[in-house]
C-alpha cells in the first residue's frame, strides 16, 4: 500500500451523524491528511496475585481527522468552493447569490431539528489504497495561514463519529480543477490600516464537544460546537505613531476592522474580514534587518455572529 495514493472528500448531511454518498465532484485536493479512529483506553483495577496488568478496556470511540487544503474557490462565482461542505461544519451558513458571491457567516442556532448545534455537519471520506475511512457528524475548527507570495493554507481539524475500517478501492473522483491563487497584489487591513506584511495568521478558535450518550452505541451522540474564541496574529513592519499608532491602540483597546483580499479573477476571489480588531501585547522583531512588530490579534463580535466572515466572489 502507498501513502501517496490517497484521496479526500466532504458533503453536507441531511441529518447529523448519518453518512451521505458522495458524487464524483465532491472530492477535492488536499495534504497532510491524518485520519484515525480513537478508543478510550480504561484501566481495570484490581489486586490479584501478580503485578501484572489486567487487559485494558475500551470505553467511548471516535473519528478525529487532521488535513490542509489550499483556498480556493469554485471558479464561477455563486457556486460555492470544493471546500464549502467544511466551513458549514465550522459553525457557519452558506448564502449562494446566482453569479455574484458565497458567504459563509458564523451563527449560535442549529439550522433545523436534524443538527445537534450550528452550522451543518458533513460526511469525510478518506480512500487510502485500499482502504476507507467514513466519518460521519463531521465538526471542527480551522487555522489559515496567509503568507505573501504563496498559496493560502487551511489546516483543518474535525471529530466524527465512529465507524470501522472497512476496504473499498479509490472510487472515480473528478476534484475541482480551478487554479490556487497566490497571496499577490492583495489588501491587507488591520484595523483599516494597510499594513505591510509577511504573514497572517487566524485561528477559529472553535470548541467542540462530544455529546456522550449511553443510548449510542460508542458512548457518543455526536459532537457539540460549544464556543468560539478566534485568534490571530501578524507582523507588519514598523511605522511611525503618526501613520498607525500600534502602541497607542493596543494600550487603549481600540477595535476596528481588519480583512485581506486573496485572489483576483472572478469565481476565485475570497474576501476574508474580522470586522472587530484588537492587537494583544506587542514585541519588537527584526525579519532580515527590518524592524517589525510582532503582533497578537483578537477578533470580536461587531452585532453577533460576525467575529470573523468569508465571502468568496
Amino acid at each position: 500500500m502507498l501513502t501517496r495514493l490517497k484521496v479526500i472528500g466532504a458533503k453536507t448531511e441531511t441529518n447529523e451523524g448519518t453518512a451521505v454518498a458522495l458524487a464524483e465532484t465532491d472530492f477535492f485536493h488536499a495534504f497532510d491528511i491524518e485520519c484515525n479512529p480513537i478508543p478510550e483506553l480504561l484501566e481495570q483495577p484490581g489486586y490479584s496475585a501478580t503485578l501484572d496488568p489486567y487487559a485494558q478496556l475500551i470505553g467511548k470511540r471516535w473519528h478525529e481527522i487532521k488535513f490542509k487544503t489550499f483556498r480556493k474557490g469554485s471558479g464561477a462565482a455563486g457556486t460555492a468552493p470544493p471546500t464549502g461542505p467544511l466551513f458549514q461544519a465550522l459553525g457557519m451558513s452558506e448564502t449562494p447569490v446566482t453569479s455574484t458571491s458565497v458567504t459563509y457567516a458564523l451563527t449560535s442556532v442549529k439550522p433545523s431539528a436534524n443538527f445537534l448545534s450550528a452550522g451543518k455537519s458533513c460526511t469525510i471520506k478518506v480512500y487510502e489504497d485500499g482502504i476507507l475511512k467514513v466519518l460521519a457528524g463531521c465538526k471542527g475548527t480551522l487555522k489559515t495561514i496567509f503568507e505573501a507570495g504563496k498559496p493560502v493554507i487551511d489546516d483543518w481539524t474535525f471529530w466524527a463519529l465512529y465507524a470501522a475500517v472497512t476496504d473499498a478501492a479509490i472510487p472515480t473522483n473528478t476534484p475541482n480543477t480551478t487554479a490556487v491563487p497566490r497571496l499577490v497584489s492583495s489588501s491587507l487591513q488591520l484595523q483599516a490600516y494597510a499594513a505591510i506584511a509577511a504573514k497572517l495568521e487566524v485561528d477559529f478558535g472553535i470548541t467542540v464537544t462530544p455529546s456522550d450518550d449511553t443510548r449510542s452505541a460508542d458512548g457518543i451522540q455526536g459532537f457539540i460546537i460549544t464556543n468560539r474564541k478566534p485568534v490571530g496574529s501578524c507582523e507588519p513592519q514598523a511605522t511611525l505613531v503618526a501613520t498607525h499608532d500600534f502602541y497607542g491602540k493596543m494600550m487603549s483597546g481600540a477595535v476596528a476592522s481588519s480583512s485581506i483580499v486573496l485572489g483576483a479573477t472572478a469565481g476565485n476571489i475570497c474576501t476574508q474580514t474580522m470586522p472587530k480588531t484588537q492587537y494583544g501585547p506587542i514585541t519588537p522583531g527584526d525579519q532580515r534587518g527590518i524592524m517589525t512588530f510582532q503582533t497578537p490579534l483578537i477578533f470580536s463580535r461587531n452585532a453577533g455572529d460576525d467575529s470573523i466572515s468569508i465571502v468568496f466572489t
